[in-house]
């Protein structure tokens, strides 16, 4: 493994707060001038319904380049947080600067994230990792470069990305590479930060679950009561309260070992793997990476600020990590490109 902790990203001033750029990550002024400046990925997508097998559907969004029969340099599909979607700001900044640079970008809403809540009546959980292998599957065989794509997911959708690189390849998976950005690794670790944190992070991520909760049971009246959940006073206690109610695990801890890939669980690693992660972090514990075991093929880099999912350079909000996945998706996919012509 190569574990790099050099500050090759040190913002200044107000963005060296960890507060400030875990808050431009999710900046409704930040996705404004993303899509001004870069309208081109947006006004490209079209929406698909994905068949992810035993009637499960996903919604994904679908970019293509004019390049190449749609594939450009090639495919990205990018993978958000827990309670975000195709719009996340950091997102679907990262999706319109790789479209720019000439990559085909789908951006994949995970179950009963955006507004999906329809597709599936079983809620989403996130050790269920069948969803997202379905997804890939279909996509391998309806989206030009699917067949053999990059990933890049966020937070969660991290930790997702890091699984299905683990497990893709035993699914017939053939992934050129994954860089997981802020990779929630340890779950439980996680819930505990959201609680120790200032209060306005416990709040919005409160708000946008029980927004989800909620549409989920208009959607379906009478065949769910989330009072229970919502009544929980903090994110350890609605995770011990949602985990027997709502998935197959009666042990709520069982459940979020189910999706912890901490100490040697990514060690076999087959994928060329990023791992890009902030010390100042208030949401992923920078001690749940100490004594992470990954292959050769795969790299920890460790910045000493970025905040959550944040890594935001300057006040015209360009951002590091976006040019760390476009170097990253030259060796997984142009390099490959360029062999082909």
């Amino acid at each position: 493994m190569n574990t790099d902790t050099r500050a090759e990203f040190a913002p200044t001033g107000l963005l060296a707060n960890t507060h400030v750029q875990s808050m431009l990550a999710s900046n409704k002024l930040r996705r404004a001038r993303m899509y001004a400046k870069r309208p081109g990925m947006r006004a490209a997508s079209r929406r698909l319904t994905l068949d992810c097998g035993d009637d499960v559907r996903l919604y994904g969004f679908h970019s293509p380049r004019p390049e190449n029969g749609g594939t450009g340099k090639g495919l990205v599909v990018l993978i958000h947080g827990w309670e975000g979607c195709r719009e996340s700001v950091y997102l679907a900044s990262m999706a319109s600067f790789l479209w720019d640079h000439g990559y085909a970008v789908l951006r994949l809403d995970l179950r009963d994230h955006g507004d999906s809540y329809h597709l599936n009546e079983v809620p989403f959980h996130s050790a269920r990792l069948s969803d997202p292998l379905g997804a890939l599957a279909d996509i391998a065989k309806r989206v030009p470069g699917g067949e053999h794509p990059a990933l890049i997911g966020f937070s969660l959708g991290g930790n997702f990305a890091l699984r299905l690189a683990l497990h893709g390849p035993g699914h017939g998976l053939n992934l050129a590479g994954v860089l997981a950005v802020s990779p929630a690794i340890d779950p439980l670790h996680t819930a505990k930060a959201i609680d120790a944190a200032p209060w306005f992070y416990g709040w919005y991520f409160k708000r946008k679950w029980h927004r989800s909760l909620n549409a989920k049971a208009r959607l379906f009246p009478g065949r769910y009561d989330f009072d229970h959940l919502r009544a929980a006073p903090n994110f350890v206690e609605a995770t011990r309260r949602f985990a027997p109610l709502l998935t197959e695990y009666d042990d709520w801890l069982a459940y979020l070992d189910a999706y912890t890939i901490t100490g040697d669980r990514l060690a076999k690693l087959a994928i060329p793997a990023t791992l890009l992660t902030a010390a100042d972090d208030p949401v992923v514990p920078i001690q749940d990476f100490d004594g992470l075991a990954l292959p050769d093929n795969a790299q920890l880099l460790i910045t000493r600020h970025g905040g959550h999912c944040g890594f935001v350079q300057d006040w015209q909000f360009n951002s590091h990590v976006e040019q760390l996945a476009l170097n990253q998706l030259q060796y997984w996919l142009q390099d490959e490109q360029e062999n082909m012509t």
